[in-house]
């Protein structure tokens, strides 16, 4: 018997570098009005997707036991999942300020659907954090 899944307004962030999963957790708290969930590997996320749907999936590409395309694929294998936008980074290929920029245009498609409000008016107060 599948698991009811629960609609969420959370983001899933699955970050293995702790200073990176910090920073992605307070951008999404800070900037919208989404809850952000930080796991730290593949194996917690498909986990925890049995029983929630999240609005978005923020996967690192470099995670150690599966990279983000495999977990991506693993993920599209759940029922109910299937559609959940994603966002695969490698955080050692972009700065901070891209990382955020990266966010804030997922985010802001997301607010177009009435899903989530962001405000990333103001990147340049994330540069601090990123050092």
């Amino acid at each position: 018997m599948p698991y009811q899944q629960k609609e969420t307004n959370t983001i899933f962030i699955v970050e293995d570098d702790n200073a990176n999963g910090a920073l992605l957790t307070e951008i999404i708290l800070q900037e919208t009005n989404c809850h952000a969930l930080l796991l730290i590997n593949a194996w917690q996320v498909l986990k925890v997707a049995q029983y929630q749907r999240p609005l978005l999936f923020v996967l690192d590409y470099y995670l150690p036991d599966m990279n983000g395309i495999e977990l991506h694929d693993q993920l599209q294998l759940i029922e109910g999942l299937q559609g959940v936008p994603t966002l695969i980074i490698g955080a050692s290929l972009e700065t901070h300020e891209q990382l955020l920029y990266t966010i804030c245009s997922y985010t802001y498609a997301l607010t177009q659907l009435n899903t989530c409000s962001i405000d990333c008016s103001h990147p340049e107060r994330w540069r601090e954090t990123a050092r």
